[in-house]
């Protein structure tokens, strides 16, 4: 459709093509169509929309025909830039989730459940082990469990600076399995 000598056939066809991005494979002007099957009604929807669309634009003069064609290139255009921007924030902002989620995470916390990790516990028998004998980061806080000594829902786990002050809020044993157990799984 380069050439400003085109019928205005032609516009219409590069039109209909433009916008089917080959999805159109048949019109009426095919004999012996095979019935229409669950899984072609799409195409078949699509083919209804390409005639529509045909016979809207060919009462348009060749005129108005370059200009549909051109406001249609200018609003793909715009979609493609508005498609990239929201791309891009979404990126950022999952970028941003993940950069939150990584930075709530208490080290103590998180260096004790590495540490019986590595020496091949599960999380509940590592919370068992923490209960028993609080476990010393190499700086020197402590991770304790406080709470009944019969039902792990009713524990807390808290870090405890040298100082003996609690710096965060403590955390329950599904926050431990769920949260701090599966990042020291990931190397970092």
């Amino acid at each position: 459709m380069g050439k400003l000598r085109d019928t205005k056939k032609d516009i219409i066809h590069g039109i209909i093509a433009a916008a089917a991005q080959g999805r159109f494979t048949r019109d009426k002007r095919v004999r012996d169509l095979p019935p229409i099957a669950l899984e072609d009604f799409q195409i078949e929807l699509s083919q209804c929309g390409e005639k529509r669309l045909r016979a809207r634009l060919s009462h348009l003069s060749r005129a108005e025909l370059i200009g549909a064609m051109q406001e249609w290139a200018e609003q793909q255009s715009e979609l493609m830039d508005r498609i990239d921007r929201e791309a891009t924030a979404r990126a950022f902002s999952e970028r941003q989730s993940e950069r939150g989620r990584r930075d709530r995470l208490q080290p103590a916390i998180l260096a004790a459940a590495r540490h019986y990790r590595g020496r091949g516990a599960n999380a509940g028998e590592a919370w068992d082990a923490i209960k028993k004998s609080s476990f010393t980061t190499d700086d020197g806080e402590t991770v304790e469990i406080e709470g009944s000594k019969d039902h792990r829902l009713k524990q807390t786990m808290r870090a405890v600076l040298p100082n003996r002050k609690h710096p965060r809020l403590p955390i329950r044993f599904a926050q431990w399995r769920q949260t701090y157990w599966t990042a020291a799984a990931k190397p970092g």
